[in-house]
């Protein structure tokens, strides 16, 4: 799975949210993305912001549990697309942004929470692998 865009980058350096935007998402087919994780599991996963890393670690989460959201995933959970760089220095990544809920127990409750995580993803050049830029919680 090779990524052929022809959508174009932001060409300011520091656009608005709003130029970020992309209108005619999703930029990748979630049936392609949830293989990714069929094939290669865990391993197909990379956080690469220092803020989805540091979101993650404060869940206690990790790899696998990102690979376990995306298993399942549904179309309509998809909520907006957008362009995202990982470093001032880094090419830009059309990125999925998807909302899903599920119930859990939490680390610090014995009780089921009722939970929804939004993810924001991108899929490198080669199609291999899914990269993460985001990754929130709120507790519903």
């Amino acid at each position: 799975m090779v990524n052929n865009s022809k959508r174009s980058p932001p060409s300011k350096p520091k656009p608005s949210d709003s130029e970020r935007k992309i209108h005619d998402g999703p930029c990748h087919d979630l049936d392609n993305v949830k293989a990714l994780i069929r094939q290669d599991g865990y391993k197909a996963v990379r956080v690469i912001t220092e803020k989805a890393t540091l979101e993650l670690a404060g869940y206690c989460m990790d790899e696998q549990d990102l690979a376990d959201l995306i298993s399942k995933l549904k179309k309509d959970d998809y909520h907006d697309s957008e362009w995202c760089k990982f470093s001032e220095s880094s090419s830009w990544f059309e990125a999925d942004s998807y909302r899903i809920k599920q119930t859990e127990k939490l680390t610090a409750s014995r009780d089921l929470s009722n939970c929804r995580y939004y993810l924001k993803f991108s899929v490198n050049k080669l199609g291999s692998i899914l990269l993460f830029f985001s990754v929130h919680r709120d507790i519903l």
